[in-house]
Formats: structure tokens, C-alpha cells, sequence
């Protein structure tokens, strides 16, 4: 993290278009059932620019810290974003997980670890393509996760429904969104989510998946996403699930991905 506020306050020193965001948000969903708000600030530094010619066409480099909560789960994370060009980047960083869940609907939390520390490092590249009124985004975020904690048992990532093996893992994650802008402020598709665990001692992969029809919506400072599909892992079966999110952009992003 100090990494990561430094090289802000260095880059703000630098004669180029550059400003801080600020963003607030929160996501609902019954499958995994959860209630989350997220608070981040981001600095926007761009590092080229023909936008007046094509809207896409400029590169930034964007470092960022949030903080989630559901009040039994607190997450620091800190990233730093970089984007030859704005449809196509990477973003390499670090997150730390504070647990205190009881009770679990999916999984007893006596067999399996709801509480612990759980520490991630991680790195993932976007893609955002369009073509007319179609877009379509592609993330693909590779991850690997040590957690802090005394007993044996498998790890719950609460937000995936896999079990992580005690020693250090891999998780892969891939978000792939296909949709159709029915007006400037709405568009509606399809979205796709897999998750992969793959514990390194034995090679075993879990996975977990979820698909949606989902509308979006921009209305002034806030946009709004609501969908409706199925979610399941190899542990459990598929089930209706739904999932809702709103942001207030309070300031102006280079980002086309958040």
C-alpha cells in the first residue's frame, strides 16, 4: 500500500493531465448471498492522448485504494492500473481480508474456515471492445492467496462459494460481458462469471459459475446494474440468483472497466 500512495503523490507532481477520483458503491446478491459497500479513490494519469480524433484512443496509468465491507468482512486492497490504451490494460495488486462469519447458508462453518485473514496478490488485463451499438468487456484475474489462521480446515471464499486449501493456492476468475446500447443511458446482455481454485498439493480444481441477463443504466452521477440468471459450484447445485449494483461516480474516471 505504501507502494502504491507514494508513486500517487509523485505522479501528481507531473505536468500532464492528471486528477483524483473519488467512487462509492454497493452490490447485493442472493447467490452468494451478501450485502457490500466500497469506498475507493483512484488518481488518473494520462500518458498519451488523440481522444479528439476517437474517444478510446489514450493510455493512463491509474493507481487505487479501496475498501470494502459487509461489517463481517473488511478488504483493503490497493492496485495500480495500467493501460497502453484505454480499452486494453492490466492491473497488478494486493488485498488484505479481515473475516469474523459465523454462519454460512451453503456450508457449515464448523467443517469449513469462515473466519481468518486472508491475504491475496493478484494481477489482471481487461479488454472492452464495441462495434456499432454491440460492446462486450473481457477480464480475465489470476490470483494467489495465503490465509492466517491456526486449524486445518478449508478456507470459504464467501465471495466465489469455493473452498481454499490451507496451503498457499491459485484462484483464476474470468468476467465476460456481451451487450447491446439500446439508448445512450441503457444498455442490456448477457454476463458471464467462472471461478477456478486449484490446489497446488494435489492439482484438484474447483470451480463455481454464474450467468445473467442484465440491464444497465447511467443516470446522472450513478449507474445501476440489475440481473437476474443462475449461480452454482461443484459443491452445490445451479439456483435462481440475482444480483444488483449502483456507483456514484462522484468525479470523472479515465477508466472504461470500473
Amino acid at each position: 500500500m505504501k507502494i502504491i500512495l507514494a508513486l500517487m503523490a509523485l505522479i501528481s507532481n507531473l505536468n500532464a493531465e492528471a486528477f483524483f477520483e473519488r467512487q462509492v458503491s454497493g452490490a447485493a446478491s442472493n447467490r452468494p448471498l451478501g450485502l457490500v459497500l466500497t469506498v475507493g479513490i483512484a488518481y488518473n494519469y494520462k500518458i498519451w492522448d488523440d481522444s479528439e480524433t476517437t474517444f478510446w484512443k489514450y493510455g493512463y496509468i491509474r493507481p487505487k485504494v479501496t475498501y470494502d465491507t459487509s461489517f463481517l468482512v473488511n478488504t483493503a486492497m490497493t492496485e495500480l492500473q495500467v493501460y497502453p490504451v484505454s480499452i486494453f490494460g492490466f492491473a497488478v495488486g494486493s488485498s488484505y481480508a479481515y473475516r469474523s462469519v459465523k454462519k454460512n447458508e451453503e456450508y457449515d462453518c464448523d467443517q469449513v474456515s469462515c473466519k481468518s485473514e486472508l491475504h491475496r496478490n493478484y494481477f489482471r488485463t481487461n479488454l472492452n471492445l464495441g462495434a456499432g451499438n454491440f460492446i462486450s468487456s473481457l477480464s480475465y484475474q489470476v490470483e494467489h492467496y495465503y490465509i492466517s489462521k491456526d486449524d486445518n480446515l478449508p478456507s470459504l471464499d464467501l465471495g466465489t462459494l469455493l473452498l481454499l486449501p490451507k496451503k498457499n493456492g491459485l484462484q483464476e476468475k474470468m468476467v465476460a460481458f456481451l451487450g447491446y446500447k439500446a439508448t445512450e443511458f441503457i444498455d442490456v446482455g448477457v454476463l458471464e462469471m467462472r471461478n477456478q481454485v486449484i490446489d497446488p498439493s494435489t492439482d484438484m480444481k474447483t470451480k463455481s459459475e454464474g450467468q445473467y441477463i442484465v440491464a444497465r443504466l447511467k443516470d446522472g452521477d450513478f449507474k445501476y446494474m440489475g440481473g437476474i440468471g443462475t449461480f452454482g459450484t461443484d459443491y452445490n447445485e445451479k439456483s435462481l440468483a440475482a444480483i444488483f449494483k449502483v456507483i456514484w461516480v462522484i468525479d470523472p474516471t479515465l477508466s472504461l472497466a470500473d
